[in-house]
């Protein structure tokens, strides 16, 4: 079964793929970041960075730090989670992680 479409919108299945395309291009420049906001954030950073930012000046190894943070959390999961469910997790109750949402 169907779902219409709304009264007065009718979606146009080209002008829909055509933006899909659009960003599918700038992404794989590597130079497009969607955060859900209308407005151009031209420096994104993740809350790792905003709370230590002389990481990157003084030459700290980011992977390091989040390797050590993941260690100590895998500790307090149970059943343990993948890295990547695990920092997302973290984020969401407030830790700082070098995840962008």
């Amino acid at each position: 079964m169907s779902t219409p479409n709304p009264p007065n919108q009718q979606i146009n299945l080209s002008e829909v793929l055509a933006v899909i395309n659009d960003i599918a291009k700038k992404a794989a420049k590597g130079n497009y970041i969607y955060r859900g906001e209308p407005e151009c954030y031209c420096e994104v950073s993740s809350g790792l960075y905003r709370v230590y930012p002389g990481i990157q000046q003084e030459g700290i190894d980011i992977a390091v730090i989040q390797e050590e943070i993941l260690e100590r959390a895998q500790e307090y999961t149970v059943p343990a989670m993948d890295e990547f469910e695990l920092l997302a997790t973290l984020q969401h109750f407030g830790d700082k992680t070098n995840l962008i949402d």
